[in-house]
C-alpha cells in the first residue's frame, strides 16, 4: 500500500504544526543591573494585588536583590528590572526627570495626559538634554514611577507596562529603562490637640 498524495501532506503539515517557536524575549535593564546583585523573576499574573506586588519588590530591592517583574505580550515575554525607594529613605522624585502613573494615569509635571501621549512625553524627554524646562535635563536621570493603590488591578499594571515598553521601544534610545513601583504614602497624622 503505498501512502497518497493527500496523506505525506497531512503527515508534513502535523509535523510542521508541532515546532513550537520560542517566544521572543526582551528586557529592559536600569542601573542597578549593570550591579553584581542577584534577581529574582516576579510574574506579574501571580499576584492578586498591587501591594503584594509592589511589597515583594520593596522587599527584594531592599535586600540588594533586583525585582525582575515578567509578563507576557503577544508572543513576546517582557522583563522589567524594578526600582523603588527602600522605606527608610525620603525622597520627592516628583520633577521634570519623572514621568508619573498614579492609579494609572499619565503625569508629567503636574498635568495629567492620555496614555496615547506617552510615546510623544518619552521623546521629547529623551530628546531635550535640558533645552526645555518642562522636559528632562539629561535622558540617564528619566524615571518612571508607577504609583497606585493597593487594590489597583494587575491586569491594568500590565496594559500600563505594555505602553511604557512600547513607547521605549518606539523611540529607539540607548539609555536604561528606569521604572519604580509605589503604593501612595498613608495620610499625616492629625496635629496634637492643644
Amino acid at each position: 500500500m503505498k501512502p497518497t498524495y493527500l496523506t505525506v501532506l497531512t503527515i508534513i503539515l502535523l509535523s510542521i504544526s508541532c515546532v513550537q517557536k520560542e517566544p521572543l524575549v526582551k528586557e529592559y535593564k536600569n542601573w542597578s543591573s549593570e550591579s553584581n546583585r542577584p534577581s529574582v523573576e516576579l510574574e506579574i499574573k501571580e499576584f492578586d494585588s498591587y501591594k503584594k506586588l509592589v511589597d515583594k519588590i520593596e522587599r527584594l530591592f531592599c535586600s540588594d536583590t533586583i525585582p525582575r517583574l515578567v509578563f507576557k505580550d503577544r508572543n513576546i515575554i517582557k522583563r522589567i528590572d524594578a526600582l523603588t525607594i527602600c522605606p527608610d529613605v525620603l525622597a520627592h522624585p516628583r520633577n521634570r526627570n519623572t514621568i508619573y502613573f498614579i492609579n494609572g494615569e499619565l503625569v508629567k509635571n503636574e498635568k495629567k495626559y492620555s496614555l496615547d501621549s506617552l510615546t510623544s512625553i518619552m521623546q521629547k524627554d529623551y530628546f531635550n538634554f535640558g533645552s526645555n524646562p518642562e522636559h528632562a535635563d539629561d535622558p540617564e536621570w528619566i524615571i518612571i514611577i508607577i504609583k497606585n493603590k493597593e487594590n489597583y488591578k494587575i491586569s491594568e499594571l500590565e496594559k500600563i507596562l505594555n505602553h511604557i515598553t512600547d513607547s521605549y521601544e518606539n523611540i529607539e534610545i540607548k539609555q536604561e529603562l528606569q521604572t519604580a513601583f509605589f503604593l501612595p504614602l498613608p495620610p499625616p497624622p492629625p496635629p496634637p490637640e492643644e
